[in-house]
């Protein structure tokens, strides 16, 4: 989604969830019963965007200082000027939006905004900007949740329902549908029962539970708690001459990824072994940080590729044949523009989790479902999450930012 809504988490990003977290979320996936808490929805792939009314005018924001001094329609086209397609995509979707909510009453739009307190999140959806997932040759802006800021520019709620109300206000004044775009609330997805779904959950559940017996965890210890072991054993192998407290500072840097953490020599007494240690932090952390992250993501995003293959009711109106195939062909463009070693590991490196998921086979034209789990929101994917970064690779890691 990007802007200022952020990244929303899978659950393997969650470092706070715990063992027992992680093997509820698999029965309750398993068992079709992710929406426990509340309904869950389609996640889609689109250009993300809060708006608001402050002032009698729509106004947008796509970072947090954008809350306090939201951008006026002409400030937001303005921003996304000589960008091509996306100029159109965002242009577009603000005049819409400016059309269909001025035609509601003045005093539902101050009760619903709160004059700028309030904001809607919501997702554009505009054929000729397409990242993976095809929509077909219409526009949406699908509206999201809606989200209230205090005075310093922090979320202090977060509503799927009242979102409900404006969507109600414009059906019944004819506004959702506008020149460019039809406006939308987040689409229900139905999920088919697994055919065997003891066998998925023992087998998930057992891969959780291999980690877990790694270090002799127990089910209130999190993801978090996984990663401080591993590396408390790799210092202890690996320097097992520093000092109690030098293995502390390497405890916290790494086990805990704390930056504020540093590396200098009032703190090290073996000035050469500061600099190896230096090295490997710069060069290495991050690669040994990423397998430990692979561990718990390759759980869950083999759960979301059994599960998301039952999905129907998308919005996508395109097969998972035909999608597979388009698929196929943007990895063929991909592979032809590696020009370096460098590039061909990374493309590598997604395609062979790609292969590990089960292949373009099991690929299905949407991005993933988004669920609640207490009171908060996850998304389960699946193969998207290598697709996207595989073909998104040339698109970004070449531009100047």
């Amino acid at each position: 989604m990007g802007g200022l809504a952020g990244h929303m988490n899978h659950p393997h990003d969650e470092v706070s969830l715990t063992f027992k977290d992680m093997k509820e979320i698999i029965i309750r996936t398993v068992e079709n019963r992710l929406d426990q808490e509340r309904p869950f929805s389609e996640k889609v792939d689109g250009l993300q965007l809060q708006i608001t009314v402050k002032d009698g005018e729509i106004k947008a924001a796509r970072n947090k200082s954008n809350i306090f001094t939201p951008l006026t329609k002409q400030q937001f086209v303005n921003k996304f000027k000589e960008r091509g397609e996306l100029t159109d995509a965002f242009s577009l979707a603000i005049e819409d939006l400016d059309i269909a909510l001025s035609g509601l009453p003045p005093e539902f739009l101050d009760d619903f905004f709160e004059n700028g307190r309030r904001f809607i999140s919501l997702e554009i959806l505009y054929p000729p900007v397409r990242n993976i997932i095809p929509y077909g040759d219409k526009s949406y802006i699908q509206l999201h949740n809606v989200t209230e800021y205090d005075e310093l520019g922090d979320p202090v709620g977060s509503s799927v329902s009242t979102v409900e109300k404006l969507a109600q206000a414009l059906d019944k004044g004819g506004a959702a549908q506008q020149k460019t775009f039809t406006i939308i609330t987040s689409k229900a997805v139905t999920l088919s029962k697994l055919a065997d779904p003891q066998e998925v959950k023992n087998q998930f559940i057992t891969d959780v539970n291999r980690l877990q017996r790694e270090f002799n965890l127990q089910d209130k210890d999190t993801i978090q708690d996984y990663y401080y072991k591993w590396w408390e054993q790799y210092i202890l192998e690996n320097y097992p001459d520093l000092t109690r407290e030098e293995k502390e500072i390497l405890h916290n840097r790494w086990g805990l990824n704390d930056k504020s953490v540093r590396l200098n020599a009032r703190d090290f007494l073996d000035k050469d072994r500061l600099e190896n240690i230096k090295v490997f932090d710069r060069v290495n952390y991050k690669e040994k940080q990423k397998s430990l992250e692979d561990k718990f993501e390759r759980v869950f995003l083999s759960l979301g590729t059994q599960v998301l293959k039952l999905a129907s009711s998308y919005l996508s109106p395109i097969s998972p044949k035909v999608f597979r195939s388009e698929i196929l062909q943007r990895i063929k463009e991909v592979r032809k523009e590696i020009d370096n070693i460098e590039e061909a590991k990374r493309v590598h490196y997604e395609l062979a989790k790609v292969k590990d998921l089960g292949g373009i086979t099991e690929a299905m034209p949407l991005e993933g479902i988004v669920f609640t789990y207490k009171g908060n929101l996850y998304k389960l994917t699946g193969l998207f999450a290598p697709l996207n970064k595989l073909l998104g690779f040339f698109r970004y890691s070449r531009i100047e930012r």
